[in-house]
């Protein structure tokens, strides 16, 4: 598997024995999803990510970015561009299309994966213009 990703555990330093669902009294274990050889398909991991405790999943920006399907998102183009229009030389972003996102989400769902979007809204270098506002 090339997912390079960090475990961030809440309170806790060990992963359950065998997977459980989570009560109050247990630590939340987040999962960092940030990687660069993402590429549709890859939520067929999730139930194998809650079999190793993880109870929250933390993505990169899904948004289309500057530099199309390559962008992590960071380089904002499009806040409401999930993979659904064709701009950037691209109509997929770096997650695919928006029906593979949304079945990403579907699949996060299934195996009771909470998600977390890293919905950064201070990156908005993407644009093919800037204007100068005067507040």
């Amino acid at each position: 598997m090339r997912l390079l990703f960090v475990l961030l555990l809440g309170l806790g330093l060990t992963l359950p024995a065998a997977a459980q669902q989570p009560t109050p009294a247990d630590p939340d274990v987040l999962l960092q999803g940030f990687y660069w050889n993402v590429h549709p398909g890859d939520a067929a991991q999730a139930q194998t990510f809650v079999d190793a405790g993880v109870q929250t999943i933390w993505l990169p920006s899904p948004f289309k970015g500057l530099a199309g399907r390559w962008s992590m998102g960071y380089d904002i183009y499009d806040y409401y561009d999930l993979g659904a229009f064709e701009n950037k030389f691209t109509r997929r972003t770096r997650f695919g299309t928006v029906e593979e996102f949304q079945a990403m989400m579907g699949e996060f769902d299934r195996v009771g994966l909470r998600k977390m979007v890293d919905a950064v809204l201070n990156h908005r270098d993407g644009a093919d213009a800037q204007s100068r506002v005067d507040c």
